[in-house]
């Protein structure tokens, strides 16, 4: 928007033209109304707390696509093929699939990945240096990156990581995967950086 390439009020499906919902699914009319602004702001429709949040159901979207790999087109198809709760501006209600659409608005419009627009548009200015997508298995896990953990004595359970067989620790390709939650859920960074961005927010890059 402040490179004046795109409005807050644009439609999703003007600047997405392209974007289709996933096979046998049908698109929900009102999504021709849905503008980046409410997409920012969680009233374009969708409502994660009425049937689960679709970028959790990771399961179902793989069954959608013949069990083909997880991606991030898919993803975005899958949740974009679900019908909305409400009339686009009309009611509030958290929603990661509004922020996997708009990482995929950010790559149209930018040219660029969502993360190497981000790390060299938002975090370079601020000093942020860490910043980056993470990964989902453990033997991925940056070397400055904590460990995560599931609690003592949990069962491990069927892997969602492509390629992967078998059973994975829930924290680690069992329940979630970093690198296609990505814009809504994605990113791993520093204590430090984290607050170099929160500062930064507020005009100051101390």
């Amino acid at each position: 928007v402040q490179e004046g390439k795109l409005r807050l009020d644009d439609r999703l499906m003007t600047v997405l033209p392209e974007l289709q919902p996933g096979p046998g699914q049908t698109l929900d009319p009102r999504y021709r109304e849905v503008t980046i602004r409410q997409l920012l702001h969680h009233t374009f429709g969708s409502n994660s707390a009425r049937n689960g949040d679709p970028m959790f159901q990771w399961r179902q979207a793989q069954t959608l696509f013949g069990g083909a790999p997880h991606s991030i087109a898919n993803m975005t198809r899958y949740g974009f093929g679900l019908p909305l709760h409400a009339d686009p501006g009309t009611v509030y209600a958290y929603s990661n699939l509004g922020y996997m659409l708009l990482g995929r608005v950010v790559e149209k419009v930018s040219g660029r990945s969502y993360e190497e627009y981000v790390r060299q548009e938002v975090f370079a200015p601020l000093g942020v240096t860490t910043a980056r997508i993470g990964r989902s298995l453990l033997s991925q896990r940056y070397t400055d990156e904590v460990r995560y953990y599931d609690f003592e004595g949990a069962a491990t359970v069927p892997s969602l990581v492509p390629g992967v067989t078998g059973n994975v620790p829930r924290p680690y390709g069992g329940s979630f995967l970093t690198e296609v939650a990505e814009s809504w859920g994605g990113w791993v960074i520093s204590a430090v950086d984290l607050m170099r961005y929160v500062t930064g927010l507020d005009g100051r890059r101390q």
